[in-house]
């Protein structure tokens, strides 16, 4: 008889089936080493066998700094699930040191060793390395005393590059023929199989000579091991945030109003870890960029990369009894009892007094000397209003009282004069900024390279003037310098028409495909295709050059602010702003990365 087949809703309520075995992790091993024992022990022909065992599913990294599909694992375990999921990130995964740094912010909650903070996991951070480092000496000794050599996960915790025990560099490819130990879709079989490629043994890798590590990469990785297994107290990122702080005002590294002095904290960087190791620990450092570094020293920093946190943490404790000591400081600090924090006593009345009196005498002092009224006070000297208006709801009104009451001084009227002078000197600037800015522009369009776009903000960087403090000019002040750089960037279209035509004319196959162009212009399709056929009529080939691109723009009568071949048409937006043009995956309209679907009674389901 034949049986109707399984609808959708049954085969999801199907339990996985339970595995007939499963290695048991020795300490500090990653899970992906425990997953390459199985595979050897079950004697599985391939790797997408294993992936299937284990997870049901095709293979994936198992690199990332917390492995995703560890619940499907669990799920193929005998006993709680919950339970099995939490022991493989707490003792196979890095997720410990991630919580660390990157715990959910538990203001006006109580810590308490009964409830962790929970870990944000962002794709950001986890995908961080597909890299899997290794020690020759470790593997060694873990088969003399264990039986079996298997990864250790203190080696792959980002920015760590030597061994913590045996203080050698770690290997993260081929000494012989340079095969990454990692690849994609593969388990890391080196470890008991050796390289893949050349076949070298561990053996053979531990009689290698090395560069010896440097005395602060062996102390990195000691503490960064340290760190690892330290979570204990259970902190979140808001309390790790004020361990900065407090810890950057004890050493110097701070200003006086609790914030942190980012340029000392580079410096101590560059001194402690020098700029070798810097550059090949965080690739910031080897490209130059360290605009957005210290979102790792902001409370607010959920994605901030973990190897950051670990690099100022260690310039900062140095080990693990002083982060400990720091960390119990705060903690003592945050779990005062509520009733001593409320009592408000006599004293503290007659000092909130004193500092109202205080704020409001330095406020009006401010106000007289620029002129200021109550609403540019809330402008120029927020914090200061802010602070105020906490202590004393109505202090507002007496500070206006204040004002209203207190004659012009000289020091208004000298305050006055010298605005005055400013204004002429910023007259000087503007001058000498707008020439700057304009020879600037002129030898970015005159570069004979690939066209980049020129915006009015890269215009002002590449200037050689600037008034000092001024990284931009602000219309009211420098309004030669701000009209200049508005005039000489360049719109969408007019840079889309520069890459187009310098593309045209470096093609050596005139034959060219038009999606083929538009691909090696590196334009969005269907607008490079609009530009492609507006200058159908081009002569392709017969070299690049910047002043033939410039006439064709002349005789065409493009200008810098162009609207385009075709201003009134709507183009599809991509990345994502890109809607939906079909029910497929959602309503037509919706963002792409809402992550909807239809199902098949109209409905939404997110």
């Amino acid at each position: 008889m034949r049986t109707a087949p399984k609808t959708r809703q049954a085969m999801q309520k199907e339990m996985p089936i339970l595995l007939p075995f499963f290695p048991s992790g020795h300490p500090d091993e990653t899970i992906g080493s425990i997953g390459v024992r199985y595979h050897i022990r079950r004697g599985n022909s391939s790797t997408a066998k294993t992936y299937k065992e284990l997870f049901g599913l095709l293979p994936f990294p198992l690199t990332f700094t917390v492995q995703p599909n560890l619940e499907k694992l669990a799920e193929r375990l005998p006993g709680d699930v919950h339970d099995t999921f939490r022991r493989f990130e707490q003792d196979n995964t890095l997720m410990p040191l991630f919580r660390l740094f990157n715990g959910a912010s538990t203001t006006g909650k109580q810590h308490s060793a009964s409830t962790p903070a929970k870990a944000n996991r962002s794709r950001r951070v986890l995908g961080g390395t597909h890299i899997t480092n290794l020690c020759p000496d470790c593997l060694i000794e873990d088969e003399k005393k264990i039986g079996v050599p298997y990864l250790h996960r203190s080696h792959q915790i980002p920015g760590v590059t030597t061994c913590w025990r045996h203080s050698r560099a770690l290997l993260d490819c081929c000494p012989t023929c340079g095969c990454p130990y990692s690849a994609p879709g593969e388990l890391i079989k080196s470890p008991w199989q050796g390289c893949t490629s050349c076949g070298k043994k561990t053996e053979d890798l531990a009689k290698e000579v090395s560069a010896q590590p440097t005395k602060v990469e062996i102390q990195f990785a000691i503490f960064a091991k340290d760190l690892l297994h330290f979570n204990s107290l259970n902190l979140s990122n808001e309390i790790v945030f004020k361990m900065y702080i407090q810890r950057t005002q004890e050493l110097g590294l701070g200003w006086g109003d609790g914030r942190i002095n980012r340029q000392k904290v580079l410096k101590k960087l560059r001194t402690i870890f020098g700029t070798t190791l810097l550059r090949k620990i965080d690739p910031a450092f080897k490209t130059g960029k360290l605009s957005g570094w210290f979102r790792a020293l902001e409370s607010s920093s959920i994605e901030a990369p973990l190897h950051r946190h670990l690099m100022v943490s260690f310039i900062l404790f140095r080990n693990i009894a002083q982060f400990e000591k720091s960390a119990k400081r705060v903690l003592d600090i945050e779990l005062k009892p509520a009733s001593a924090a409320c009592t408000v006593t006599a004293s503290d009345i007659d000092k909130n007094v004193e500092d109202v009196d205080q704020i409001i005498s330095d406020l009006a002092l401010t106000a007289i000397r620029y002129g200021y009224n109550i609403k540019q006070l809330w402008l120029y000297r927020f914090s200061t209003m802010q602070r105020l208006v906490r202590i004393q709801p109505d202090a507002v009104k007496t500070l206006e009282r204040v004002l209203k009451s207190k004659p012009k001084a000289p020091k208004q009227i000298k305050a006055q004069g010298a605005l005055a002078g400013r204004k002429d000197w910023d007259a000087e600037d503007d001058i000498k900024w707008r020439d700057s800015i304009i020879a600037a522009a002129k030898k970015m369009y005159g570069e004979e390279t690939r066209p980049m776009r020129i915006s009015a903000n890269r215009i002002v960087k590449s200037a050689d003037y600037s008034p000092k403090g001024c990284r931009y000019p602000i219309e009211c002040r420098f309004p030669l310098a701000y009209a200049t750089a508005v005039a000489y960037g360049e719109s969408l279209w007019h840079f889309y028409a520069r890459r187009m035509l310098w593309t045209l004319q470096s093609l050596v196959d005139l034959d060219t495909s038009p999606w083929t162009l538009v691909r090696h212009a590196g334009l969005e399709l269907y607008k490079g295709k609009a530009i492609l056929e507006y200058f159908e009529s081009v002569a392709r080939g017969g070299g690049s050059s910047i002043s033939g691109i410039t006439t064709i723009l002349e005789k065409r009568g493009i200008s810098r602010d162009w609207a385009g071949p075709c201003p009134d048409r709507t183009f599809y937006a991509a990345g994502r702003a890109y809607r939906l043009r079909t029910n497929r995956r959602g309503n037509i309209g919706d963002k792409a990365s809402d992550h909807r679907q239809v199902i098949s009674s109209g409905a939404v389901r997110s």
